[in-house]
């Protein structure tokens, strides 16, 4: 159904009952009194109204209705993919040392701001192993599908889904960061396309996380925590 604004429904109704009020009055016979004449058209409007008033209560639950399903679908897709992100730990190997990270907002933030993460490290090009990569993303990528998964969500996701992969000819070499998803990596390294710099692959990470955060708070009385844990209800 097209959305009716409120000031054309006011409208319309008003309009309308005036105009089945006055009708009465242009259908008198000589023989009907005035008294008579109002009192049908109090009856004719009145009965208009109670039309009216049925038709807004139809439309408003069909319109509330089926947003209030559909949300409901959506908040559902959410907090499966919250299931999915929580108490994800990654490692981030280069040749300075190794830098622990996850979905956890705050470590992403601690991490970015840390005094130790070095400059060049946060420049250096990602390096995957292929198995390991899809065994962490792959359920994520696949909740990403979703129609109930909402866009602004699957665009923050969109990062994770990969043209191709690339092999490099030395995965040890300075310029490198080898990120391990979970288990120890016995794959070969390779980069990805398109690259991602170890610092654009942490903010991609933040950026995800904060879209749901914030779409929760938009949409739904549900609210997780920087650490991405179990939601909870909101205090009142």
């Amino acid at each position: 159904m097209k959305k009716i604004k409120k000031r054309t429904l006011l409208n319309t109704s008003v309009i309308l009952c005036v105009i089945v009020f006055l009708i009465p009055f242009f259908l008198k016979d000589d023989s009907d009194t005035l008294l008579t004449t109002i009192s049908v058209s109090f009856t004719a409007m009145g009965a208009t109204a109670t039309l009216i008033t049925l038709f807004i209560a139809i439309f408003l639950y069909e319109r509330f209705g089926l947003e209030s399903r559909f949300v409901n679908n959506q908040t559902d897709k959410v907090l499966e993919l919250v299931d999915e992100l929580k108490g994800k730990m990654f490692r981030g190997v280069t040749n300075n040392g190794t830098y622990l990270f996850g979905t956890n907002r705050d470590k992403l933030k601690f991490i970015k701001e840390f005094s130790e993460f070095k400059e060049d490290d946060k420049e250096k090009i990602v390096l995957i192993s292929l198995e390991d990569y899809n065994d962490c993303w792959d359920k994520i990528l696949e909740i990403s599908r979703s129609y109930w998964l909402p866009k602004i969500i699957k665009e923050k996701i969109s990062f994770l889904n990969l043209i191709m992969v690339n092999e490099t000819e030395n995965p040890l070499n300075d310029e490198y960061v080898r990120l391990k998803f979970g288990k120890e990596v016995a794959g070969e390294w390779l980069i990805t396309l398109p690259k991602f710099t170890f610092l654009e692959f942490i903010d991609h990470l933040d950026s995800l996380s904060s879209s749901i955060e914030e779409w929760l708070k938009q949409h739904s009385d549900l609210t997780i925590d920087f650490k991405l844990e179990e939601p909870e209800k909101q205090s009142s």
